[in-house]
């Protein structure tokens, strides 16, 4: 759906300015006849200025169909910035044209030489530059805010400032009819000052866009958009620069460190969201940094430390003793298919680590936790070896107080050999988490004990409230 759209945004663009190159050469055209028939140095400037917006037509034409080339290896930020070059050529012609009408015009003046005819073609073809560059100036305007295309707003600025400079020579022409001669010439400064200044606009324009200056409230758009996006701590850094239409920015924002990875990921998916909403067309490069927060407990800055290295820790128990070391304990997880060695080195070096951030005379202990980190897959054990774990287990549970009942035992054997055992157990639901925990520890001893060739005991704690509600 996208790609649909922009091949008919594109499409749109392409029309517009060909559009625009037809109507140039025909208003240069006839701009031209009858400015040398008249002798008008005011309609003959005018018919320079549409030769000007001929050549600038065709350029941003061209530029246009460029400029939606995709990214290639040579140009990683696509073609955009041709139609900026496109303006930075028209900016120069139109200065030039502007020199040609003034030194014509001053010339004029000196002379007093040359004789203006005032004929109804004249006049004719003078209102006839003004309807269609009205078209012309709104058909490209609407093109422009379309598709963001710099190029087609130069063009539209083009055709809008000929509207303006036709009326001066109109009224010049009009004031030669009443025996005003050097009003013509007075008109074709007129219309050059016109030029003047349409070509300084659009000239800093593009040269900001070239030098890569910053869109003009681009930034403030980006914080406003990032005001309230949850996980943002702050935002260190934006920088926006146009390219062609698009209007590509960066950001860095700091987030908690602690924070989840899938919990920075949605941040940063809401952020470009939120900006390309508010700025339409934008290419976002979010880049967001944990940094430490001054919030931080101990506990935290230990599981930071430990994701940093790619550890999962648990158990964490963090404090500070009466003599002001601090004293940390926490079980860190580790492949079961390691070694001895190779887990000790593990949780040596976890613990060098933490001594490092939080101090040298931090007492770390690290426990070393063995997981099956293995995808395996699992069937059934046998009805004897099911009838037997549950006799066992139910028998177990009802030897703990607090442990109302025990469902959905299951008992399976994993494709490497070992067995593996799930059960519910339910406790009253105003228990504390911590006690009904240790009924479960206690529960997963005596089962392990009783039934020392199981390998892997999974126990699920719900309440009595969520028995009733099933």
């Amino acid at each position: 759906m996208h790609m649909e759209h922009h091949h008919a945004s594109q499409a749109s663009k392409e029309g517009a300015a060909l559009g625009s190159v037809v109507a140039s050469f025909g208003l240069m055209a006839m701009k031209f006849v009858v400015g040398i028939a008249t002798g008008s140095i005011g309609i003959l400037s005018e018919a320079a200025h549409s030769l000007l917006d001929f050549f600038a037509a065709g350029l941003t034409y061209y530029s246009v169909r460029l400029s939606a080339r995709p990214v290639d290896d040579d140009h990683h930020y696509g073609h955009g910035k041709v139609e900026s070059v496109s303006a930075l050529i028209e900016t120069g012609l139109l200065f030039l044209t502007s020199a040609w009408v003034v030194y014509e015009a001053v010339t004029r003046l000196i002379s007093g030489s040359e004789t203006v005819q005032v004929t109804w073609y004249a006049f004719a073809v003078i209102s006839a530059s003004i309807a269609v560059d009205f078209f012309r100036a709104r058909r490209l305007m609407k093109v422009a805010r379309e598709t963001g295309s710099q190029a087609l707003e130069a063009d539209a600025l083009h055709f809008s400032s000929d509207i303006l400079s036709s009326v001066v020579v109109l009224f010049g022409l009009i004031a030669v009819a009443y025996g005003y001669e050097q009003a013509d010439a007075f008109a074709a400064i007129g219309v050059a000052l016109f030029i003047v200044k349409v070509g300084w606009n659009l000239g800093k324009r593009t040269i900001d866009v070239l030098i890569d200056a910053a869109p003009e409230g681009v930034a403030d758009r980006v914080r406003q958009a990032l005001n309230g996006v949850a996980g943002i701590v702050r935002i260190e850094r934006i920088r926006a620069r146009y390219a062609g239409p698009s209007v590509l920015i960066d950001v860095v924002a700091d987030v908690d460190r602690t924070s989840h990875a899938e919990s920075i990921r949605m941040t940063g998916t809401e952020s470009e969201t939120r900006i390309v909403e508010a700025i339409p067309g934008a290419d976002v490069v979010m880049h967001l940094k944990p940094v430490a927060l001054s919030s931080e407990t101990l506990s935290e800055q230990v599981y930071a430390i430990a994701g940093r290295y790619g550890l999962l820790v648990h158990d964490v128990i963090a404090d500070i003793g009466h003599d002001g070391e601090r004293h940390i304990s926490l079980d860190v997880a580790v492949d079961d298919t390691l070694t001895v060695d190779e887990a000790h080195a593990i949780a040596s070096q976890l613990e060098q680590h933490v001594r490092e951030e939080l101090g040298e005379s931090s007492v770390v202990v690290a426990h070393i936790d063995p997981v099956n980190r293995m995808l395996l897959q699992s069937v059934p054990a046998s009805a004897e070896e099911i009838e037997r774990s549950e006799k066992t287990i139910r028998s177990l549970a009802e030897n703990i107080l607090g442990l109302t009942d025990v469902h959905r035992i299951a008992c399976r054997m994993l494709d490497n050999g070992d067995k593996f055992l799930s059960l519910h157990v339910i406790v009253a639901g105003d228990m504390s988490l911590k006690k009904a925990h240790a009924h479960a520890e206690t529960l997963e001893g005596d089962i392990r004990r009783a039934l020392p060739d199981i390998d892997y005991v999974k126990i699920h704690v719900e309440s009595s409230c969520d028995e009733r509600e099933s």
